[in-house]
């Protein structure tokens, strides 16, 4: 059964979810096929090491850090004027009425377009590491424009979308040097995903009888006596 939107509040956590998913399961370390998927944490560079000892269930205290793990955080969320459309889809999804022994049509509006800029930052103490992380980035982005087409989940009406997703940017970050710890190296990689905000929807009535009058008239202007009338039932 689809949750409907009324009943549940969207944020972007289905975006999130999925870029989080997108790196994880498609960049492995060793970059290998005995490689295992790469740790990844949603969270700012701040907050980036804190969370990989949470996840691993260990202490902050730890002078040594896994050899390659991402951090990602979205950084902005961006009206798209160049998708808007003053426009509705019709009959755009359905569900079974239990009650009425029916489907249950929904239309709604064109939904709101939004680029979700998200920086993902990989950190290692190899510079090999980093660059087997850029090739395995040109296989994954591997269309035209760097980029590549990403399932996102998204509340009913829309459901599961495929939504165009590229790399802006692929940059070196200064070294990271603590006297109590290993040198640490960064890459930062800038994501752009045309998204969609879904709106609420409408129940979209069904046509379930439709009667038409045939009636005599000389001039097609004014009607005349009543031929006949004819219903058409769905």
């Amino acid at each position: 059964m689809p949750q409907l939107l009324e009943e549940l509040t969207q944020f972007y956590w289905n975006y999130d979810k999925s870029v989080v998913d997108l790196f994880h399961n498609s960049i492995r370390y060793p970059p290998n096929e005995s490689g295992e998927p790469l740790l990844c944490v949603f969270a700012t560079p701040e907050r980036a090491f804190a969370q990989v000892w949470k996840r691993l269930g260990e202490t902050s205290k730890q002078k040594t850090h896994p050899l390659l793990f991402a951090s990602i955080d979205r950084v902005g969320e961006d009206f798209d004027t160049t998708r808007e459309r003053n426009a509705s889809l019709r009959r755009f999804a359905h569900t079974w009425d239990p009650h009425k022994g029916q489907e249950k049509w929904y239309s709604m509006q064109w939904p709101e377009p939004i680029k979700f800029t998200y920086q993902v930052t990989f950190w290692s103490r190899e510079l090999r590491d980093l660059d087997s992380v850029v090739q395995q980035l040109h296989k994954v982005f591997s269309s035209p424009g760097f980029g590549k087409y990403v399932s996102v989940d998204h509340p009913f009406p829309m459901n599961e979308r495929l939504v165009w997703t590229s790399v802006r940017e692929v940059k070196r970050l200064p070294v990271v040097e603590d006297p109590n710890k290993q040198r640490t190296l960064r890459l930062a990689v800038t994501l752009v995903m045309l998204g969609w905000l879904v709106v609420e929807p409408q129940e979209h009535g069904i046509v379930e009888k439709i009667v038409a009058d045939f009636h005599d008239s000389p001039d097609l202007v004014v009607p005349g006596p009543l031929l006949d009338t004819v219903e058409v039932i769905g």
